[in-house]
C-alpha cells in the first residue's frame, strides 16, 4: 500500500505551478519585511549625529556612517529588486496557467523560483549581518 502512494507521489506540472504561484506571494511578503528593516536602517543611518552653533544638523560622523548608509542602501535596492523577482514569478506562473504554455514556460518558472528562494535566503543573512554590526557599531 505505501509501495504505491510513493509511486504515485511525483506532482504533476501544474501542481508544481499553483504551489509556485501561492508561495511567491508569502516571500515576497517575507521581502517587503526585509525592505522594511533596511529602510530603519537606513534612516538611523542618516539620522543627525549632532547639531552645530548655527543649528545646522551634521549628517555624518566620518567613513563609518557613510559606508553604513551605503550598505542598508544596498540591501534595499537588492530587496527590491527581489520583490520585482517575486512578481516575476507570479506573473509567468498565471501566464503558465491561463494560456497554453510549453515545457520551456514550466522549466523557466521553476528556476525562477528557485533562484528567488535563493535569493531570499541570501538577503535574509546579509539584513542578519548588518543589523548585526549596525547593533555592535552603536554599543561601542
Amino acid at each position: 500500500m505505501i509501495a504505491v502512494i510513493l509511486a504515485d507521489a511525483s506532482p504533476t506540472p501544474k501542481d508544481a505551478v499553483v504551489a509556485i504561484m501561492g508561495a511567491s506571494p508569502v516571500l515576497a511578503g517575507l521581502v517587503l519585511v526585509f525592505l522594511g528593516i533596511a529602510i530603519s536602517g537606513l534612516q538611523k543611518a542618516l539620522t543627525p549625529i549632532e547639531e552645530s552653533a548655527s543649528g545646522w544638523k551634521k549628517f555624518w560622523s566620518g567613513l563609518a556612517n557613510w559606508a553604513l548608509a551605503s550598505a542598508w542602501l544596498a540591501v534595499y535596492l537588492l530587496a527590491a529588486a527581489i520583490f520585482a523577482l517575486s512578481m516575476a514569478s507570479i506573473g509567468l506562473s498565471l501566464a503558465w496557467l491561463t494560456i497554453p504554455a510549453g515545457r520551456v514556460v514550466y522549466d523557466v518558472d521553476i528556476w525562477l523560483f528557485a533562484g528567488e528562494l535563493l535569493a531570499i535566503a541570501m538577503l535574509g543573512a546579509l539584513v542578519l549581518l548588518l543589523f548585526y554590526s549596525d547593533a555592535k557599531s552603536r554599543a561601542a
